[in-house]
Protein backbone atom coordinates (compact mmCIF):
# COMPACT_ATOMS: atom_id res chain seq x y z
CA UNK A 1 0.00 0.00 0.00
CA UNK A 2 1.47 3.31 -0.77
CA UNK A 3 2.15 5.77 1.64
CA UNK A 4 3.95 9.64 0.87
CA UNK A 5 7.77 8.99 1.99
CA UNK A 6 8.41 9.74 4.97
CA UNK A 7 4.70 9.77 6.14
CA UNK A 8 4.34 6.72 8.76
CA UNK A 9 1.70 4.05 7.59
CA UNK A 10 -1.79 4.33 9.03
CA UNK A 11 -2.69 2.15 12.32
CA UNK A 12 -4.23 -0.79 11.68
CA UNK A 13 -6.49 -2.66 14.12
CA UNK A 14 -5.18 -6.23 14.93
CA UNK A 15 -6.02 -9.73 14.86
CA UNK A 16 -7.43 -9.81 18.25
CA UNK A 17 -9.39 -6.58 17.84
CA UNK A 18 -10.49 -8.23 14.53
CA UNK A 19 -11.84 -11.83 16.20
CA UNK A 20 -13.64 -9.36 18.75
CA UNK A 21 -15.49 -7.89 16.31
CA UNK A 22 -16.13 -10.78 14.43
CA UNK A 23 -17.48 -12.48 17.86
CA UNK A 24 -19.71 -9.31 19.01
CA UNK A 25 -20.22 -7.10 16.45
CA UNK A 26 -21.31 -10.38 13.78
CA UNK A 27 -22.13 -13.18 16.50
CA UNK A 28 -23.95 -11.17 19.87
CA UNK A 29 -25.52 -8.24 17.70
CA UNK A 30 -26.71 -10.00 14.45
CA UNK A 31 -26.50 -13.53 14.23
CA UNK A 32 -26.88 -14.99 17.21
CA UNK A 33 -29.83 -13.00 18.69
CA UNK A 34 -33.67 -12.69 16.92
CA UNK A 35 -35.92 -9.96 18.25
CA UNK A 36 -33.83 -9.61 21.37
CA UNK A 37 -33.57 -13.07 22.13
CA UNK A 38 -30.52 -15.34 22.47
CA UNK A 39 -31.11 -18.16 19.69
CA UNK A 40 -27.23 -19.42 20.15
CA UNK A 41 -28.47 -22.51 22.09
CA UNK A 42 -30.56 -24.20 20.12
CA UNK A 43 -31.13 -25.17 16.56
CA UNK A 44 -32.17 -21.96 14.52
CA UNK A 45 -33.68 -21.84 10.88
CA UNK A 46 -33.90 -18.72 8.73
CA UNK A 47 -37.37 -19.17 7.43
CA UNK A 48 -40.38 -20.06 8.54
CA UNK A 49 -41.79 -23.64 9.43
CA UNK A 50 -45.49 -24.36 9.08
CA UNK A 51 -47.49 -27.47 9.05
CA UNK A 52 -44.15 -29.01 8.35
CA UNK A 53 -42.85 -27.42 5.86
CA UNK A 54 -39.48 -25.43 5.66
CA UNK A 55 -39.11 -22.57 3.65
CA UNK A 56 -35.79 -20.81 3.61
CA UNK A 57 -34.51 -17.52 3.22
CA UNK A 58 -32.14 -17.72 0.31
CA UNK A 59 -29.70 -20.68 0.61
CA UNK A 60 -29.65 -21.09 4.59
CA UNK A 61 -30.27 -23.95 6.40
CA UNK A 62 -29.79 -25.12 10.02
CA UNK A 63 -27.37 -23.30 12.16
CA UNK A 64 -26.09 -23.27 15.51
CA UNK A 65 -24.09 -20.73 18.00
CA UNK A 66 -23.52 -17.19 18.68
CA UNK A 67 -22.18 -16.95 14.81
CA UNK A 68 -25.19 -18.82 13.82
CA UNK A 69 -22.49 -21.19 12.01
CA UNK A 70 -25.10 -22.67 9.03
CA UNK A 71 -24.75 -26.75 9.49
CA UNK A 72 -25.21 -26.73 5.52
CA UNK A 73 -21.83 -24.82 4.31
CA UNK A 74 -20.43 -26.93 7.04
CA UNK A 75 -21.88 -30.40 6.97
CA UNK A 76 -19.05 -31.49 9.49
CA UNK A 77 -20.10 -29.40 12.33
CA UNK A 78 -23.85 -30.99 11.92
CA UNK A 79 -21.89 -34.92 11.86
CA UNK A 80 -20.46 -33.53 15.20
CA UNK A 81 -23.72 -31.92 16.67
CA UNK A 82 -25.47 -35.72 16.31
CA UNK A 83 -22.25 -37.12 17.00
CA UNK A 84 -21.73 -35.10 20.13
CA UNK A 85 -25.99 -35.44 21.02
CA UNK A 86 -25.50 -39.04 21.31
CA UNK A 87 -22.87 -38.88 23.71
CA UNK A 88 -24.83 -36.64 26.06
CA UNK A 89 -27.88 -38.56 25.30
CA UNK A 90 -26.67 -42.00 26.33
CA UNK A 91 -25.18 -40.38 29.52
CA UNK A 92 -28.69 -38.49 30.18
CA UNK A 93 -31.55 -39.76 29.04
CA UNK A 94 -30.85 -43.51 27.10
CA UNK A 95 -34.04 -43.78 25.45
CA UNK A 96 -33.90 -40.32 23.61
CA UNK A 97 -30.44 -41.71 21.94
CA UNK A 98 -31.12 -42.21 17.97
CA UNK A 99 -30.72 -45.66 16.79
CA UNK A 100 -28.24 -45.36 13.62
CA UNK A 101 -30.87 -45.07 11.14
CA UNK A 102 -31.84 -42.36 13.13
CA UNK A 103 -28.30 -41.00 13.68
CA UNK A 104 -28.18 -41.19 9.52
CA UNK A 105 -31.13 -39.56 8.81
CA UNK A 106 -30.50 -36.56 11.56
CA UNK A 107 -27.13 -35.87 10.05
CA UNK A 108 -28.38 -35.85 6.41
CA UNK A 109 -31.66 -33.47 7.62
CA UNK A 110 -29.05 -31.12 9.29
CA UNK A 111 -26.73 -31.17 6.61
CA UNK A 112 -28.35 -30.09 3.97
CA UNK A 113 -28.47 -26.32 2.91
CA UNK A 114 -31.84 -23.85 1.41
CA UNK A 115 -31.30 -25.56 -2.23
CA UNK A 116 -31.39 -29.18 -0.81
CA UNK A 117 -34.55 -28.19 1.54
CA UNK A 118 -36.59 -26.50 -1.28
CA UNK A 119 -35.30 -29.59 -3.16
CA UNK A 120 -36.94 -31.90 -0.84
CA UNK A 121 -40.22 -30.15 -0.67
CA UNK A 122 -39.35 -28.27 2.40
CA UNK A 123 -39.18 -31.29 4.65
CA UNK A 124 -38.97 -30.43 8.26
CA UNK A 125 -36.48 -32.31 10.22
CA UNK A 126 -38.46 -35.36 12.80
CA UNK A 127 -40.42 -32.90 15.91
CA UNK A 128 -39.18 -35.15 19.01
CA UNK A 129 -35.45 -35.19 17.34
CA UNK A 130 -35.29 -31.11 16.85
CA UNK A 131 -36.76 -30.78 20.36
CA UNK A 132 -34.19 -33.08 21.95
CA UNK A 133 -31.08 -31.89 20.19
CA UNK A 134 -32.31 -28.52 21.40
CA UNK A 135 -32.28 -29.76 24.78
CA UNK A 136 -28.90 -30.75 24.52
CA UNK A 137 -27.54 -27.51 23.35
CA UNK A 138 -29.40 -25.95 25.91
CA UNK A 139 -27.12 -27.86 28.80
CA UNK A 140 -23.55 -27.63 29.91
CA UNK A 141 -22.50 -30.24 27.42
CA UNK A 142 -24.57 -28.76 24.58
CA UNK A 143 -22.71 -24.79 25.53
CA UNK A 144 -19.45 -26.21 25.59
CA UNK A 145 -20.06 -27.67 22.53
CA UNK A 146 -21.38 -24.39 20.87
CA UNK A 147 -18.84 -22.31 22.59
CA UNK A 148 -16.29 -24.61 20.60
CA UNK A 149 -17.32 -23.94 17.16
CA UNK A 150 -17.95 -19.89 17.61
CA UNK A 151 -14.24 -20.34 18.40
CA UNK A 152 -13.52 -22.22 15.32
CA UNK A 153 -15.76 -20.07 13.06
CA UNK A 154 -13.81 -17.35 14.67
CA UNK A 155 -10.80 -18.49 13.27
CA UNK A 156 -12.22 -19.42 9.99
CA UNK A 157 -13.33 -15.52 9.51
CA UNK A 158 -9.52 -14.65 10.02
CA UNK A 159 -7.74 -17.55 8.45
CA UNK A 160 -5.20 -16.74 6.30
CA UNK A 161 -3.93 -17.60 2.91
CA UNK A 162 -1.83 -19.50 1.84
CA UNK A 163 0.36 -17.00 -0.64
CA UNK A 164 -0.54 -19.35 -3.17
CA UNK A 165 -4.39 -20.12 -4.43
CA UNK A 166 -6.06 -20.05 -1.23
CA UNK A 167 -6.64 -16.12 -0.58
CA UNK A 168 -7.78 -16.50 2.83
CA UNK A 169 -10.83 -15.17 4.04
CA UNK A 170 -12.47 -12.47 3.22
CA UNK A 171 -11.28 -9.71 6.10
CA UNK A 172 -7.38 -11.23 5.53
CA UNK A 173 -8.59 -10.12 1.65
CA UNK A 174 -9.98 -7.10 2.36
CA UNK A 175 -6.96 -6.13 4.89
CA UNK A 176 -4.65 -5.90 1.37
CA UNK A 177 -6.57 -3.39 -0.23
CA UNK A 178 -5.67 0.28 -0.26
CA UNK A 179 -8.83 1.78 0.92
CA UNK A 180 -9.10 -0.49 3.56
CA UNK A 181 -5.27 -0.22 4.83
CA UNK A 182 -5.61 4.17 4.33
CA UNK A 183 -8.72 3.92 6.37
CA UNK A 184 -9.09 5.01 10.28
CA UNK A 185 -9.84 2.56 13.01
CA UNK A 186 -12.90 3.29 12.73
CA UNK A 187 -13.64 2.68 9.00
CA UNK A 188 -11.48 -0.18 9.25
CA UNK A 189 -13.72 -1.80 11.90
CA UNK A 190 -16.88 -0.72 9.37
CA UNK A 191 -15.62 -2.32 7.06
CA UNK A 192 -14.03 -6.02 8.13
CA UNK A 193 -17.54 -6.01 9.82
CA UNK A 194 -19.60 -5.80 6.48
CA UNK A 195 -17.02 -8.21 4.73
CA UNK A 196 -17.06 -10.31 7.70
CA UNK A 197 -20.66 -10.53 8.07
CA UNK A 198 -20.91 -11.26 4.05
CA UNK A 199 -18.49 -14.26 4.24
CA UNK A 200 -20.37 -15.61 7.67
CA UNK A 201 -23.51 -14.96 6.27
CA UNK A 202 -23.05 -17.11 2.83
CA UNK A 203 -19.84 -18.17 2.36
CA UNK A 204 -17.91 -17.27 -0.36
CA UNK A 205 -21.43 -16.36 -2.50
CA UNK A 206 -21.63 -12.50 -2.04
CA UNK A 207 -18.14 -11.20 -0.59
CA UNK A 208 -15.97 -11.64 -3.71
CA UNK A 209 -17.74 -9.55 -6.11
CA UNK A 210 -17.44 -6.80 -3.30
CA UNK A 211 -13.99 -7.03 -2.84
CA UNK A 212 -12.98 -7.14 -6.97
CA UNK A 213 -14.88 -3.84 -6.52
CA UNK A 214 -12.97 -2.49 -4.21
CA UNK A 215 -9.79 -2.83 -5.66
CA UNK A 216 -10.64 -2.10 -9.23
CA UNK A 217 -11.95 1.51 -7.46
CA UNK A 218 -15.61 0.90 -8.42
CA UNK A 219 -16.17 0.96 -4.47
CA UNK A 220 -13.75 3.99 -2.63
CA UNK A 221 -15.65 4.57 0.80
CA UNK A 222 -17.54 2.74 3.34
CA UNK A 223 -20.75 4.32 2.41
CA UNK A 224 -20.20 2.55 -0.80
CA UNK A 225 -19.76 -0.87 0.05
CA UNK A 226 -22.80 -0.28 2.41
CA UNK A 227 -24.70 0.89 -0.52
CA UNK A 228 -23.43 -2.31 -2.51
CA UNK A 229 -24.48 -4.54 -0.15
CA UNK A 230 -27.86 -3.08 0.10
CA UNK A 231 -28.53 -3.09 -3.38
CA UNK A 232 -27.69 -6.83 -3.49
CA UNK A 233 -31.48 -8.09 -3.04
CA UNK A 234 -34.78 -6.20 -3.64
CA UNK A 235 -36.79 -4.68 -0.58
CA UNK A 236 -39.79 -5.82 0.02
CA UNK A 237 -43.17 -3.70 0.37
CA UNK A 238 -44.97 -5.26 3.55
CA UNK A 239 -48.22 -3.36 4.57
CA UNK A 240 -47.15 -0.26 2.50
CA UNK A 241 -43.34 0.15 3.85
CA UNK A 242 -40.44 -1.07 2.43
CA UNK A 243 -38.10 -3.91 4.81
CA UNK A 244 -34.88 -4.40 4.12
CA UNK A 245 -33.40 -7.68 2.68
CA UNK A 246 -32.24 -10.11 5.04
CA UNK A 247 -28.57 -9.21 3.62
CA UNK A 248 -29.27 -5.46 4.79
CA UNK A 249 -30.75 -6.17 7.88
CA UNK A 250 -27.68 -8.40 8.67
CA UNK A 251 -25.20 -6.27 7.80
CA UNK A 252 -27.44 -2.70 9.38
CA UNK A 253 -27.53 -5.10 13.32
CA UNK A 254 -24.00 -6.38 12.94
CA UNK A 255 -23.25 -2.16 12.59
CA UNK A 256 -24.54 -1.02 15.55
CA UNK A 257 -22.01 -3.01 17.36
CA UNK A 258 -18.61 -0.68 15.49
Amino acid sequence: MPHETGQPAPPQLSDNELKTLAYFAIGVASEGSMAGKNVAYRLSFAGSINDGVMKPIGNSGFSIGTLQTDLGQHPDVATGLVDAYQGWARQQTPAVALSEQQRTQTIHDLQRDGHAIKAENGRALDGTVKSNIDRFLASDEGVAFVHEHDRTQVERLMRPGDGAKDLGSAVQQLRQTDLYAESSLNDQAKLATMIMKLENQAGRGRYPGVLQSINDGTLQSVDDVKTRIDGMLPNKIVKGHEQADYIESGVEHALRMV
